[in-house]
């Protein structure tokens, strides 16, 4: 508004030009469109930090401009005149003004592919796995229903029972995954690591040989919160499936420049190159492997919801994946 008045008052004046009235004509249309644009990009369904990220490209557009302007200005003075770099800098603002609903559309659309990703895998492990655990539960209820002692019932109840149990662990992932999808940053707070992987491994040492190296100060924290305990817990479990024979993991915590990187690794797990593919979007999520449930999946999810980055290590005897996340102070 301020710089569309520049020209506008040019033309109230009574500029002779031709040239300068087309000029000041332009500005005054450019200037309308910014505050007509801006009012529009206010009123969207933009979220506040994408129209924030609009406006901040809007004001370098402004400020660039207006410092080469004003440099020129002390070569040469009233070497050009104001209506005339109100114009150029008011081109300069729309353009980044353009720039900046682009930028903020790629964003939502990368939101959006992500999201789209999400869910895919969501419906396919669904489908499978409800279809799978409904099998079961039909089966174990016609074997109660036709057994002929009381222990053969029992025993068929044990298993709707277990069956029961995977089916609520599933309903938690589906939790987990929705609220990576929606999770805001400012629920992340200083997790220490040497507790969290403490808890994990006291959660498994009944079924497992779970030990923790942590080789970083045990009060060292990273921004996080009680979800990277479940991260760390999904990725136990999935070094944990077929690998009954020696069932050892280690929670390991290393200090990594300003990162803390967290590790799980487990000499007997095994992880695919097609699912690593996967995980990486180098491969078609229609390719999902259903026997390895979606463990890995959620694990990855909550520690980019935390922005974290999660990595597959290639080549090691077994499984290692690490999580490495800022180090905060308490």
């Amino acid at each position: 508004m301020v710089w569309g008045w520049l020209p506008l008052r040019f033309l109230l004046t009574g500029g002779n030009s031709g040239f300068g009235i087309l000029l000041a004509l332009l500005g005054v249309i450019l200037g309308a469109a910014i505050v007509a644009a801006s009012v529009l990009v206010y009123r969207s369904d933009i979220a506040t930090r994408g129209v924030a990220r609009i406006a901040g490209w809007h004001a370098l557009g402004i400020a660039v401009l207006g410092l080469i302007l004003g440099l020129v200005e002390l070569y040469a003075p009233g070497s050009i005149p104001l209506f005339a770099s109100a114009d150029i800098i008011l081109a300069s603002a729309f353009a980044h003004l353009l720039i900046g609903y682009n930028d903020v559309r790629q964003i939502r659309a990368d939101e959006l592919a992500d999201r789209t990703q999400r869910l895919d895998v969501l419906s396919q492990v669904l489908r499978h796995n409800l279809r799978t655990e409904a099998q079961l539960l039909l089966g174990h209820a016609d074997d109660i229903q036709r057994s002929e002692t009381v222990d053969a019932a029992r025993a068929g109840a044990d298993q709707v029972q277990q069956s029961a149990e995977s089916l609520t662990a599933l309903n938690q992932k589906v939790g987990e995954v929705y609220w990576a999808m929606e999770f805001d940053a400012a629920d992340a707070s200083p997790t220490p690591v040497g507790a969290t992987l403490e808890s994990v491994a006291a959660q498994y040492r009944g079924d497992a040989d779970v030990t923790v190296d942590c080789s970083c100060s045990p009060e060292a924290s990273v921004a996080a919160g009680e979800r990277l305990e479940r991260a760390l817990g999904y990725l136990v479990d999935d070094a944990l499936v077929g690998n009954t024979a020696s069932p050892e993991v280690t929670l390991a915590a290393d200090a990594v420049e300003d990162k803390i990187e967290l590790s799980v690794e487990s000499r007997g797990g095994q992880i695919t190159d097609g699912e690593r593919e996967l995980l990486d979007g180098d491969a078609d999520i229609t390719q999902l492997n259903h026997s390895r449930d979606i463990d890995l999946w959620v694990a990855q999810w909550i520690t980019n919801a935390y922005g974290g980055q999660f990595h597959i290590v290639e080549n090691t005897p077994g499984s290692r994946i690490e999580l490495r996340f800022p180090r905060v102070s308490v």
